[in-house]
């Protein structure tokens, strides 16, 4: 409920500093708090629809994000255009409806953007923060593997190994799992407490015994670091 809240009150001061900025576009407070709402829609797409790219081939990874940031800036293109038409319809009488003129940087996909970049960090740090401050009850994750539901709490899973197509989900007990899930998707679903160390690799923080810049050992397992993700492997020892 207290995350619930604090999301909500994040999401109402976000669109009125938004109205503040927009002020500046010659907008009364209330046409400019409604111009901010509509920064909200793409806001929560955005935030729901990026963990959901899976990087497993990389060129289509960049293609599907392309395309989710192409449609999340054209609707909002629309959204921002709907709003004026209903700003000027207000100002002009029930009987006359004028198409407005938009400012130039309401059109501009960059500042479009850079709103919602804004808007989706802040989400996504309040998020961390709130997980920090009040933990949830562990919760299974449950998927597929060899047409068999399988439920595994996080703490279960050591490591996940990207292969090809398929996913591997490498459990305790020596227990392996076959999935069809990317793994960008599965660095989203399992959260902080998980470590990309490899294009093909994401490890649970836990069960790491041992590190370097080039290795991440998990008791008898050793795997590889890739150039990309050795900061974050040297960040460990501020974990």
């Amino acid at each position: 409920m207290k995350k619930a809240l604090c999301q909500t009150g994040y999401y109402v001061a976000a669109v009125a500093l938004v109205a503040v900025i927009l002020l500046s576009f010659g907008y009364r407070f209330g046409e400019a708090l409604f111009v901010g709402t509509m920064f909200l829609p793409g806001a929560l797409a955005a935030r729901w629809l990026y963990p959901k790219i899976a990087f497993t081939h990389r060129w289509e990874g960049i293609r599907d994000g392309l395309f989710v940031t192409a449609g999340l800036l054209v609707g909002e293109i629309l959204l921002v255009i709907l709003a004026h038409c209903f700003i000027r319809r207000f100002r002009t009488g029930p009987h006359v409806l004028y198409v407005p003129d938009v400012a130039d940087a309401l059109l501009n996909p960059v500042f479009l953007a850079l709103i919602l970049l804004v808007l989706v960090a802040g989400d996504i740090w309040l998020s961390r923060w709130l997980e920090r401050k009040y933990p949830a009850a562990e919760q299974p994750i449950r998927f597929v593997s060899d047409r068999h539901e399988v439920s595994l709490h996080p703490s279960e899973i050591r490591y996940v190994e990207s292969n090809d197509d398929e996913v591997w989900v490498h459990a305790t007990e020596g227990r392996s799992y076959r999935n069809k899930t990317g793994i960008s998707q599965w660095e989203a679903l399992l959260g902080p407490g998980f470590l990309r160390i490899h294009r093909a690799y994401l490890v649970n923080r836990a069960f790491i015994t041992e590190y370097t810049a080039e290795t991440v050992t998990l008791a008898d397992t050793t795997l590889p670091v890739s150039r990309k993700y050795r900061e974050r492997v040297r960040s460990l020892a501020g974990m």
